[in-house]
Formats: C-alpha cells, structure tokens, sequence
C-alpha cells in the first residue's frame, strides 16, 4: 500500500457529564447482578440477526486434561457466513490467586491444516477478588479476555477468516508460574449462516460469565439465580420451530427455567463442560422478551450436593420457515468462497458428531478398602409410549458389615423421535427413573447421534448416585418411565451399575470410570476408517508397575461377528471381537496387570474396517480397577464370595498367572477372590509365579519456588543446595518442611507423600508497614521514578538507556531520573522485541514487558484536520506523541490509538490492511458525543491513576469522563507497590451513568531506602552507575532490597559506597570532602 493511501478513522467532540451524579455512583460496587459473594458478568446479548440457515454451535466436549487442544470443525453446507465467534475458556487452578501463564489460540480458516492466523497470544495474568471483598466480580484481561475465580475467558470474531467447511482450531497454554495449571475447558465455535434458500431464521447470541456458588448461600444468606433475556421484538411470522441452547463451565449441569417453564439439564456433561439444547416452540414469546433463569445445583454445602456452576454462552434461535427435507444435490453444494461445481463433502451434522469417535476422560476416580463390582442388567425394552414403563431388576452383592461408597448407575436409551414426524429428539428423552415410586433425579448426561440421513436419533447415557439406596445385597428393581406429553418415544437397552463398597480390614482398591455415548462406525460409505471410529478413554494417575488390574468396557448394539467386526485395545494389548452382545448391554472384562503403566493409560473401542464395514457400536463407557500388590497380600481372605451376576457374552479367554507349584498362584487368587463372580471361567496356561514387586521404603520429594534460590528445612534439618531442590525422604512418614527467601514471608507445611512427589511453593514479598502518605509524597525524595520490566521467558538481562544493569526479569528498576530512558532486554537463544522508549515520571514506575516471538509491527503516519495538535498514545501506553506524527511505530494483533483532545479519550481501532508507511487520517465521528464514565477503585486506595497513557492527576477511587467506546487501558500504581494494568473495551451501558468498574489490588514488593548526605552538601548522586540528577542531601525511598553501588561526587573528587537495602529499612550514607 502506497504512503498516500489514507485510513478513515473519525472522532467526535466530547459531551461532559454531571461530575456530581458521578460522584454519588462511586459507592456501586459490582454489576447489578451476579453472585453476590463470588461475582461474575451476567449473560447479555452480543448478536442478533436473521439468517436463511441456521446458528451453528459446535459443542463438543473437551477431554479435559490437555494443555493443547487441536480440533477440525465440520460446518454445515452454506453460501455465506453472517458472523462467527469463537470461545476459549482455560482453568488457571486457583480462584484467587495469579497462577500466571500464556495462551495461544490459532485458527487455519482455509482447512489445509498450517493454522496461519494467530487470534491472538494472551498474558493470563490477573489476581481475582471476590465481590464479598471488595473486588469487582471479574477481572478484564484486555478487550476479548476476562477472568472469573479460576477461569479465564476470551472470544474472537473469525467470520471473515474461515473459508473452508473443516476450519481448524488449535489453543496451546503455556506455564509462566509453577502454580499455573493451563488445562483447556473449552472450545466452541458460533456460526450464523446463509444457505441460500428463502427461509427466515431469527437468532440471539448472550455471552458472559456469570457464576453461582454457595458462599453466598451459606454467608450471606443469599440464593442467587441468574438471569438472561432475549429480545424477539419484529418477529412476527408463523414460528416452524424455535432452539433454546447452553453451554456452562460446571461439572455438574443446573437448573433451568424459560418463561417459567422448567427444562431439563445434564444432556451433553463432560469433566467441566457442558450444553444443552432444548426445542421450545411451544414457549418462545414472538412478541418481545424471552426470559432464560440459571440455578446451581444442590443443596448448600461444599459436597456433592453443593456444586459451583458457570455459565458462558445461551443462544435461540426461532425458524419462520421450514427447511426442506430433501438434501441437496451433489452439484449443488458450495464452498464458502462461493464457487460451484465441486464435489465437497456430505451433509455435516449441527450436533453429534457423525461417526467419528471421541475422547472420554474418566469422570470419576476414588478408592475405597474394599472392592469394586460391575453389574449389568439387560433386556431390550422396544419403543415405550408416553406414559408407559418399564422395570429392570438388579442382583447386587453386598458382604455383611460392608459399606456402598459409591453406586453409580447408568441408563442407555436408543432411538428417541417423535413418533409421528420420525424427527429425532432435539433435547433428552422425557424418561424418568423411579425406585420404590420415588423419582430419582440424573447425576450426569450424555448423547451422541450421527447428525444426517434418515434414523437420525440420539443414543443416550443417563447417570443416577444411587448410593443411599443400596443398604443390603439384595435384588434391586428400578422403574424407566416415559414422562413425555406428546408423541415422543425411546427405547432402553438395560442398566449397568458400578459399586464401590468398605469394609474393615478391607483391601484398598483404586477405581476410575469414564462415562459417555459415542456412536462409531468404520465405513467407506460414511468416509470413517477404523482409526476415526475409535472411542479412547483415558485413566490419569493410576499407580501401574506394582498393581493388579481388571478392565471393564461397555456398549450396546454390538455384533463382533465376521463381516462386522470390533477391537478393544488397552495400552499396548488387544482382543478382537469381545463385545457380541446384539440389542442388549455388553460389557466385557480383561485383566490387565501386565499392561498397566504408571500415570496415564489408555482403552479404546474399534469398529474395525476389514473387507466388510465394521460394527456399529455405541459405545457408553470404561471402568479400570487397579489394586497394589503388597495392599492386597496384606487384605483378610474372605469367608463367602458375593452373590453371582449374570454371565457375560463367550469371549476370548482370559489369562491369568499362575504358581507352577500350586493349582494357583497368589494373583490368581487376588482375582478370583476380588473379582471371580463377575469373570468367565478363564483358561490357566501355566507360567511363572508373578515377581513379587517391593516398594521403596523411600520416596523422593522435589520442591520448587517462585523465585527460586529458596533455603528448605525438613524435620529440624537445613539443606545446604537452594530450590529447586530434590530429597530423599521416607515413605509415608510426616515431613515437617520449611522454606525461606530473603525479602519473603516464610512457607511452612507438614505432608507424608506415599509416592515420589513435587511441592511447588509461590512466595508472597515481606512488605514493612507503609510510612505516612506525607513521606510518600515527600520533595525531600528527589524526583526519581523507575520501572517494572517483565518478559517471558523471563531472567533475561535488564537493559537501561543502552547500559547493562546486574539484573534480570522480573524486576523493579528504581532511581531513574524524570524523563524518558530507553529500556530492553536480552537473553541467550532468544529474540525479544526492540527496546522501548519510556516516559517515567517522579514518584512512578511504568510496567514495561517483553514476549519472546516475532510481533506484527508497522510505521504509519497520523494526520488529522479536526484534531490537529492533540496528544495520542498507542495501545494506551505512553509517551505520548502530538498529531500531526510521522513513522509511528505500531505494533500488536489488534492495535489502536487514543487521542486526548479537550479532555476526551478518543478510541481509534487500527485497520489491520493498513501497511507500513500509510498514513491514518483521524477524523471525528458522530457516536463519540455520548461519552462515556469509568469507576477506578483499587487496594490500596489512594493510587495515582494513568489512562490511556496519560496523567489524570487522580487517585483511587475516582471517575473517569469522556471515554469514547471502545479500547482502552487504566494503570494504577502506589510507592511500594507493582503498577498493574487492565484493558477494557468500553460500550454504551444504557440507562446507568457508570458504564465500567474496575478494581485493581496492587502487589507489593520488598523495598527499602537510602539516606544520602554530604559534607559539603551539594554532591551529584550516581546510583549503579547511572546519574539520578539529585544532589545530596537526598532520600530515595522504594528501592527494591540487594545490593547497590552509591558514588557521591563532589566539587574536587568522589566517594563510592556499596549499600546492601534490605526491607523496611533506611540505609544512611554520608561523605565528607575537603573544603
């Protein structure tokens, strides 16, 4: 792009508001509503429109667990996307406290698999507070990145980035802080669509991140219920269908009103995410506002029964008119580029996810002294009408004395539609679950369908705790009731229960069990290999070498027959053929001592591709139960085995160890005795006794801390090495540690690790008591500022005004003379960006950052003829420049400048086509006469506050005025204190004169001073080198603790002193020099 060519950029003249009705708002506090002791955003509309196709949410759920999460999203045939935001939610692990990392989310819009476009590389680096604190509920990170408890959330428009129908996304989190956990809950994309027919599709995106949780329950009292609207105002067409959906943050689902009706959670539940789609027709309001309310579930209490919950995307959507049945011909299907005549891909599914398998991560883990059952019941029920039933008996074992710990009971449904138009069920079957005539609500959800084609019904899983129920062995009858009003059916396979029961003397027994509904089929016709059609579930943490195992896989609509083939695998083990159950529950068991492995491992189940197509399976779960050699040779034998169960389907015989001395050996019988009942009789090929496997009587325990070079006493002992630091110590035996750092508070803590264990410690700085506000602000303090270098990686090497300092990131750099100074960093093996120019002010300390990688800079021109002589900022941070401006160095993903003109922080977005060279003319824009208001509020209050760059001359709390909508960035910083930033994107929030809060809490860092005096007075001080333009006698106060070089120079020679500042103290130094 040539120099001349010009971006339209408009401002507009500030309008100013009554400061006294401003003044009285600074008491709010928070949104008006969200949890009231936690906080959150609450659900507003974002996007609204209508489309001729549909609103596409992709929905599936993460495994939870990963730190990369790499996904293809099929989209449905279209001609033109509308709009598109993608949604990325990360756990930090803490719900206060800054575990701080990065995140990178990518986007191959074109499908070929290079992810080209970097959305964008966040810093999650932002303390949380609750509201019940003083904090303000959330925390803004930037303009597309927020933070509530424990999880962040950012979002990207990619409408104009995705060209293909398979687009690519790939999220990669990395750790800056031990602490940071950076495992990804979610990845959802949003698509409203055209598909070129005539139909009128009316849709309403509401985004937040709204919480409840019982703090405000049980503290205050309060039980919160969130609430979001949807405006359906100009529909005025005969409504065809209408699809409420949600997706939520929880690992248990809530409750669910729309205009006062109650619906029906738990359909799609994974570890931390979950959605719900629910066909409401019959409950839309065309004519205005339509009313969503949330609920937690549970009772109060931090048990099972008092779950947190969050919310962050709800959509509806209200067709006017039907879509055809018929699917396009071949020749008609296009790309999103708009051309013809290729043969693309079939119809894609809105939800389900075809015939491709998933990833299930176990969903529970636990261990109980004693044992761990699988039962299944099955009988095939056929199609059960409205109002119908039927009964399922279980025969479940229980040893006198021994408790059920956990009774988890699972329900499989197939074929739900509703009988008179053959449509599969949009939402979960209307089934109930009844024992004794009690209805018993679902603990959990899942479904999947294959999305196209005729016989298109979802295959369902419903969970049920039905732990209180079982109190003796016995036969157990549960009724599966068809609650629905209308036409709707369904059929039910049968059951299956897990149950882990105690006992005293009891053996400890470890259990993971991975819940869900994948439909698989391995197909030429359906483009599924056997590799697609594979269900993985993953076991984490399991104790492996030294641990006895028995699998458990579970399916239905199985066959494992020649010309229909299945395979399960575990680890590096496989059987063909072992699920051949037909119209009924399969579940098949393998002993898997010699396969297990420490950490993770991994069972799948195939439809194997061969000659023919595979099995068509669905397949619903695993359980793996794992005991440890020596806890077992140490459990009491047991007098009688428990009732048996019904036998599972022939299998291929397992193979279990033997004694060559005995019929037996030890093993064996650990396996007949914990789990004979449930086995086929095996055959025993004779083989070696198993090795007996001896655990160390040591463990090693290895600590990490933030920052490192931490002193560690265990049990009274002081090491001599610094953290990070590995020790021998004993199992299972108490370990009384401590760390201690200079200028930090000390860490103590008491653990008996049974395993080889890591400790990481993030210090918190000592900080003295703050001197009184008229030391802070003192003239006798010299007019000094500093500032805070970060950069990641971070220990790279301080560079000031193009001079080497002794330090590295992060770092406060305190001393440097008012003015501007020129600030870098540098590390071997890596690049960072240029070094920045930095105005610091007295009394200041400007936060300057550097991220290793290559960063989207550029050089433009800034004119403007309304504006002319006002100052700007780029990305709100200073120095600021006077327009009109030449080669103004822009860098960024998503750059933009400030203008303050006439006490007016004008927002301007820099157009990403602008290149290097251009010129950005500024001009002003009707939308800027209705400004907007910021409440900035901090602790410690009393904090100087920057915006946009710029001095206010204000401290907290304070307003604000004239801020266009638009990005923005506020800094507040204190003496003694790190200045911290936030980024805010400011819009119109109608009907209240506050438009934006932000609360910021300042974290303190270790610091003391010098007292500098001479004899005569008047001696230039130099402080590591550097001339801070003070003369004695002076005080330079906030100096962060270690070691300084003072040289006081006189009229006729100098003196140089090395000073050690340690924290809370004043160092004095004083020369005398020949008259």
């Amino acid at each position: 792009m040539s120099k001349n060519r010009e971006g339209e950029v408009r401002l507009r003249a500030p309008v100013v508001l009554a400061g006294c009705l401003l003044v009285l708002l600074l008491v709010l506090q928070a949104p008006a509503a969200a949890d009231p002791y936690v906080g959150g955003i609450p659900l507003t509309t974002v996007q609204s429109g209508v489309v001729s196709g549909d609103l596409f949410i992709d929905a599936t759920v993460p495994s939870f667990g990963q730190t990369t999460v790499t996904k293809t999203v099929a989209l449905p045939t279209s001609t033109q996307i509308r709009w598109a935001r993608l949604y990325v939610a990360v756990y930090c692990g803490h719900m206060q406290n800054n575990y701080n990392g990065t995140v990178t989310v990518s986007l191959d819009g074109n499908g070929d698999g290079t992810y080209e476009t970097v959305l964008g590389t966040e810093r999650l680096d932002v303390p949380f507070t609750y509201l019940a604190d003083g904090g303000p509920g959330y925390e803004t990170v930037n303009s597309h990145t927020n933070r509530v408890t424990s999880d962040y959330v950012m979002w990207y428009d990619v409408a104009s980035r995705i060209t293909s129908r398979n687009p690519g996304i790939r999220v990669e989190t990395t750790r800056l802080n031990p602490s940071f956990d950076g495992r990804i809950k979610a990845v959802t994309l949003v698509v409203a669509y055209d598909d070129g027919d005539a139909d009128r599709v009316w849709y309403v995106v509401n985004e937040g991140h709204d919480s409840d949780t019982y703090y405000s329950d049980e503290w205050l009292g309060e039980d919160y219920r969130g609430e979001t609207s949807f405006d359906l105002s100009g529909l005025s067409g005969e409504i065809e269908k209408a699809t409420l959906r949600v997706n939520h943050l929880a690992s248990q689902d809530g409750f669910y009103r729309f205009n006062r009706d109650d619906l029906d959670g738990g359909q799609v539940q994974g570890p931390y995410f979950g959605h719900n789609s629910w066909d409401v027709t019959d409950l839309v309001r065309p004519d205005g506002s339509n009313l969503l309310s949330y609920d937690r579930y549970g009772a109060t209490g931090s048990g099972f029964e008092g779950q947190f919950y969050k919310i962050i995307l709800a959509t509806l959507t209200v067709r006017e008119g039907a879509e055809p049945d018929e699917e396009p011909d071949e020749d008609e299907r296009d790309d999103l580029s708009g051309s013809t005549g290729g043969s693309g891909p079939g119809p894609v599914p809105l939800f389900g996810n075809g015939y491709a398998g998933q990833t299930i991560p176990a969903a529970l883990a636990g261990m109980v002294n004693g044992s761990v059952a699988v039962l299944e019941t099955s009988e095939y029920t056929d199609l059960i009408p409205p109002g119908e039933s039927r009964d399922f008996t279980l025969a479940i074992p229980l040893e006198p004395g021994a408790q059920a710990r956990l009774a988890r009971l699972s329900v499989y449904t197939t074929t739900g539609h509703h009988e008179r138009t053959k449509e599969g069920l949009a939402g979960p079957a209307p089934l109930i679950l009844e024992y004794g005539g009690a209805a018993i609500p679902a603990a959990a959800h899942y479904t999947d369908r294959k999305g196209f084609g005729e016989d298109d019904y979802p295959v369902e899983t419903f969970v049920y705790d039905v732990r209180d129920l079982v109190l003796d062995a016995g036969e157990y009858t549960f009724t599966v009731q068809n609650a629905g009003r209308g036409n709707e059916v369904f059929a039910v396979y049968g059951g299956m229960l897990v149950i882990a029961t105690e006992s005293d003397g009891g053996v400890p027994t470890h259990y993971w069990i991975a819940e869900g509904s994948d439909i698989v089929l391995a197909d030429p016709a359906s483009d599924t290999t056997t590799t697609d059609a594979t269900t993985v579930f993953t076991f984490t943490g399991v104790p492996g070498t030294g641990s006895s195992g028995l699998l458990y896989l579970v399916s239905t609509a199985t066959n494992g027959t020649p010309g229909s083939e299945n395979r399960v695998t575990f680890n590096q083990g496989g059987w063909d053929n072992l699920l051949a159950c037909g119209s009924a529950v399969c579940v098949a068991s393998r002993e898997v001592s010699d396969l297990l492995r420490p950490g993770e491992n991994e069972a799948t189940i195939q439809s194997s591709l061969k000659r023919e197509p595979g099995d068509y399976l669905e397949n619903r779960g695993a359980v793996l139960v794992a005991v440890p050699y020596d806890a077992a040779r140490a459990g009491p034998a047991r007098t009688a085995p428990p009732p048996t169960v019904a036998a599972e389907p022939e299998a291929p015989p397992a193979t279990l160890p033997v004694s060559s001395g005995e019929p037996r050996g030890i093993l064996d019988w650990l396996f007949r005795f914990l789990f004979g009942p449930f086995l086929p009789d095996p055959v025993l090929p004779e083989e070696p006794a198993p090795q007996t496997v001896t655990l160390p009587s040591e463990v090693t325990l290895t600590i990490f801390t933030d920052p490192e070079g931490a002193r560690v006493t265990v049990n009274g002992a002081a090491y001599d090495d610094l953290t990070p630091l590995a020790l021998v110590v004993s199992r299972g035996e108490l370990q009384q540690v401590t760390v201690t750092l200079d200028g930090y508070d000390p860490f103590r803590t008491a653990l008996a690790p049974a395993a080889d264990a890591d400790l990481h410690i993030v210090f918190t700085p000592f900080v003295p008591d703050k001197p009184a506000p008229s030391v802070l602000f003192s003239p006798e303090n010299g007019r000094l500022g500093g500032v805070y270098v970060e950069s990641y990686p971070s220990e790279a090497t301080i560079i000031v005004d193009g001079r080497k300092t002794d330090q590295v990131t992060p770092r406060v750099i305190y001393g440097l003379r008012e003015g501007y100074h020129t600030v870098g960093v540098e590390k071997k093996n890596t690049a960072y960006p240029p070094a920045q120019r930095v105005a610091v002010g007295a009394g200041t300390i400007v936060p300057v950052r550097f991220t290793d990688g290559a960063v989207f800079a550029r050089t433009l021109d800034i004119t403007s003829d309304d504006v002319a002589g006002a100052s700007f900022t780029v990305n709100g941070v200073g120095p600021s420049r006077t327009i009109p401006a030449t080669e103004v160095p822009v860098s960024g993903t998503y750059p933009y400048l400030v203008i303050f003109h006439e006490g007016s922080y004008l927002s301007r977005t820099v157009h990403p086509n602008l290149a290097s060279g251009s010129v950005m003319r500024i001009r002003t824009e009707p939308a800027d006469r209705v400004p907007l208001s910021v409440v900035v509020s901090s602790d410690p209050s009393g904090s100087e506050i920057f915006f946009d760059g710029f001095p206010t001359g204000l401290r907290t709390p304070a307003v604000i005025t004239n801020v266009s909508p638009g990005l923005h960035r506020v800094m507040v910083q204190a003496p003694g204190f790190l200045p911290s930033e936030r980024d805010l994107h400011l819009y119109d929030v109608v009907n209240d004169l506050i438009d934006e809060k932000v609360f910021i809490r300042l974290e303190p860092y270790p610091h003391g001073s010098l007292n500098l005096t001479s004899s005569p007075p008047g001696a230039r001080v130099y402080l590591s080198g550097r001339n801070t333009g003070e003369r004695t006698p002076v005080t330079l106060p906030y100096l962060p603790i270690g070691l300084y070089s003072v040289r006081l120079l006189g009229e006729h020679e100098s003196r140089t002193y090395e000073v050690v500042v340690t924290p809370g103290q004043e160092k004095g130094v004083h020369a005398v020099f020949p008259v």
